[in-house]
């Protein structure tokens, strides 16, 4: 989708072990998209039409931030997406309150009068860390071979901080760190 992004982002430790997976999908000959892209591994929570308001969309997220405190999601399972873009994505378990961080952005969101893109909106919405997209076919049998036996899974993965990106080409917008400062 081109446009922004409001993305969880996870914090050194977490966004390197993931990112040796794309590191490993690379070296083993498949493909390169995940470490030849810029933006850093993340939980997508909304998607916007690029004529969104931007400043609105910033006023919105800094508030966001400050009154939502870094938390930790585990991993537990591999999954794709049944298009034809062949992602293929790590799947958070999803809590009641992960659901209640995603729902309450939504209702920030309502507020202000932005509306995200349909795979964002309530009821449609699926947290993910995408690995691989784009990629052949043919690549999905070893890319999730290699993802499965990646050292992200059943473990505490932090988030702290919230990144506004901008979509075809990236370009990173902002970036708040999660402070619960209520």
């Amino acid at each position: 989708m081109d446009g922004y992004s409001i993305e969880f982002g996870f914090a050194p430790k977490a966004a390197a072990k993931i990112s040796k997976i794309g590191v490993a999908i690379a070296d083993a000959g498949l493909h390169s998209e995940f470490i030849d892209q810029p933006n850093e591994p993340h939980i997508t929570l909304a998607a916007f039409d690029p004529k969104t308001n931007l400043e609105k969309l910033k006023q919105v997220t800094a508030g966001y931030a400050q009154s939502t405190k870094p938390f930790d999601v585990t991993f537990t399972s591999i999954s794709q997406f049944a298009t034809a873009q062949n992602v293929v994505y790590l799947a958070p378990i999803l809590t009641a309150d992960l659901m209640a961080l995603y729902q309450s952005f939504q209702n920030c969101l309502a507020e202000a009068e932005l509306e995200p893109g349909f795979y964002y909106r309530p009821g449609s919405w699926i947290p993910h860390t995408t690995i691989t997209m784009k990629g052949p076919k043919a690549d999905l049998g070893p890319t999730v071979e290699i993802v499965r036996k990646a050292k992200v899974f059943n473990l505490p993965m932090r988030l702290d901080h919230i990144n506004i990106v901008q979509y075809a080409p990236f370009e990173f917008i902002e970036r708040y760190e999660l402070q619960d400062v209520r």
